[in-house]
């Protein structure tokens, strides 16, 4: 039977021949070029590292995660993942129309269907929300590991005790497990990536079924809702178990995510 951490994760990426489709359609449609943060964001909403998330949030559910760490749905999520726009660009833009999400270059990475169009606490001036479901055309440049990618080499080799960790001090993990070490790249200075990504890889050596996923997550803040929110990217990329300080309340919410926590040693 596979287990639950070898099971792809649903992505937001559309069939090439959709894709195709949808690119010519949207040179047609208005055009809001992404900051580094959004996408991040973008990225890990398309290739289900955000994952129950099907596109940047409504007003609903930001009011929800605001309150209590849930969608709408009730689904556990700790932090908002908005499209904040400018004025300029909202006044263009109305509930049920779809806009360009575009890189630097301008090229053409995913269609949104905008359902909400709100200001962050009701003033009358400032940037815009918007949110809507994502249709994802391609990935950005530099993107980071894919979730499915590691879930199909645990598939394939048969492992279902996977640790998520994200400071190379902490290996070895404990025997039977496999060490997945996250480097959080998305507030990574780009002199600065390389140099990081050979540590991790170096760390990892030597390390039998040893991984590292390279994720392109922004912080958020600090606190348990930051811990939330890279253990549910955890999740996603396949973790089982995430290596943390033993926290009871962290630990209730992770076992709700089905995930266990391994406290730290020592």
């Amino acid at each position: 039977m596979t287990k639950l951490n070898q099971i792809p994760i649903p992505e937001l990426f559309v069939s090439p021949e959709a894709a195709g489709k949808l690119a010519a359609e949207g040179a047609r449609l208005p055009g809001w070029r992404l900051t580094r943060r959004q996408l991040c964001d973008l990225e890990l909403l398309m290739n289900g590292g955000f994952f129950p998330l099907k596109g940047f949030m409504t007003q609903a559910d930001c009011e929800h995660v605001a309150r209590d760490m849930r969608l709408a749905s009730g689904a556990l999520w700790p932090v908002p993942v908005t499209l904040e726009v400018g004025e300029d660009f909202a006044a263009r833009i109305e509930p049920g129309d779809d806009i360009g999400l575009l890189d630097g270059q301008d090229v053409l990475l995913a269609i949104m269907s905008v359902t909400d169009h709100w200001r962050p606490g009701g003033g009358m001036a400032g940037p815009v929300c918007l949110g809507g479901k994502v249709k994802g055309l391609r990935p950005p440049a530099g993107a980071g590991t894919r979730p499915n990618h590691l879930r199909g080499l645990f598939r394939d080799h048969d492992r279902d005790q996977v640790v998520a960790l994200d400071d190379c001090a902490a290996l070895p993990v404990p025997e039977g497990m496999v060490a997945m070490l996250m480097l959080l790249a998305g507030d990574i200075p780009a002199a600065e990536h390389a140099g990081l990504r050979r540590r991790y890889e170096t760390a990892i050596a030597g390390h039998a079924g040893a991984c590292m996923a390279e994720v392109n997550l922004v912080a958020r803040g600090q606190g348990i809702r930051i811990l939330v929110l890279q253990a549910l990217v955890a999740r996603n990329h396949g973790a089982t178990h995430v290596l943390a300080g033993d926290e009871p309340e962290l630990g209730k919410l992770l076992e709700e995510a089905g995930l266990l926590l391994l406290p730290h040693r020592g």
